[in-house]
C-alpha cells in the first residue's frame, strides 16, 4: 500500500497549483480521459514547470515536470489521492546525430502508454498508440513538419547531470535519481489491473493559480 505523498505548500501568486483534484478537473474539462479506477495511476507532463514554478523553459535543461497521481485505493479511501512529481524534460536535448527527417517534439495532448522496454535495455513506458509530433531542424527551427505515428517516443530515465543532451531525441525523460521511484509506482499499479496509462502533456500556463 502506498502512503499519501502529497505535501503541498501554501500557494503564492507564482506557484503552480498541482493539487490532484484540480489537475483531474482541468483534464476532464478538456474532454480528455482520466482513469478513475481505485489505485490506478494517471501521468501528467508539464512543460515549463520546475519546482512548482514557471520556468523559462530553456533548451537542453531539465526544467519540466512529470507528475504521477494515484487514485484512492478501494480498501483505504481515507488516504485520498497520492502524488509525486519528478524533474524531467518533455523536449528534446541537444542531439549529436539528429534525425534527418527532423527532431521530434511531442505535441501537447493525451496519449496512451504501456509498460515495455526502452531500446530493449530496461523497463520503461512505451507508446500504446500513435502520437503527434512536430519536427524541426537545427539549421532552420522555423520550419516545422507535423507527423503522427509510432516513433518510439518513450517515457524513460535520463542522466544525472545538468544537460539533457542525447538522453532525449523526443522522448519524455526523468532524471536518473528519480527514475526508480517512478517505475515503482508504475509497477505497483499492476495489482489494480492497470495495463495502460493516460499520459497528458500540458503547458505550465494551463495550471497557473488564479
Amino acid at each position: 500500500m502506498k502512503e499519501n505523498h502529497i505535501v503541498l505548500p501554501t500557494l503564492s501568486k507564482n506557484t503552480i497549483d498541482i493539487s490532484p483534484a484540480r489537475i483531474r478537473n482541468i483534464i476532464i474539462s478538456r474532454n480528455q480521459n482520466w482513469d478513475d479506477c481505485p489505485g490506478r495511476v494517471n501521468i501528467v507532463g508539464v512543460r515549463g514547470m520546475s519546482n512548482r514554478l514557471i520556468s523559462d523553459n530553456q533548451f537542453n535543461l531539465y526544467n519540466d515536470s512529470i507528475i504521477l497521481i494515484s487514485n484512492p485505493e478501494k480498501n483505504n479511501p481515507e488516504l485520498g489521492y497520492s502524488l509525486e512529481w519528478y524533474p524531467s524534460s518533455v523536449d528534446p536535448g541537444r542531439i549529436s546525430n539528429p534525425n534527418p527527417t527532423g527532431i521530434a517534439h511531442l505535441v501537447n495532448g493525451q496519449y496512451r502508454y504501456k509498460i515495455g522496454t526502452h531500446k530493449n535495455k530496461y523497463p520503461a513506458l512505451i507508446q500504446a498508440e500513435k502520437v503527434l509530433v512536430e519536427r524541426y531542424f537545427e539549421t532552420n527551427r522555423q520550419k516545422v513538419i507535423v507527423d503522427k505515428g509510432w516513433f518510439g517516443i518513450n517515457i524513460h530515465r535520463a542522466g544525472k547531470r545538468k544537460y539533457v543532451g542525447n538522453w532525449s531525441a523526443g522522448c519524455q525523460v526523468i532524471m536518473e535519481p528519480f527514475w526508480s521511484s517512478f517505475m515503482a509506482w508504475i509497477n505497483d499499479s499492476k495489482r489494480w489491473g492497470q495495463k495502460e496509462f493516460y499520459y497528458t502533456l500540458l503547458d505550465a500556463s494551463d495550471l497557473l493559480s488564479t
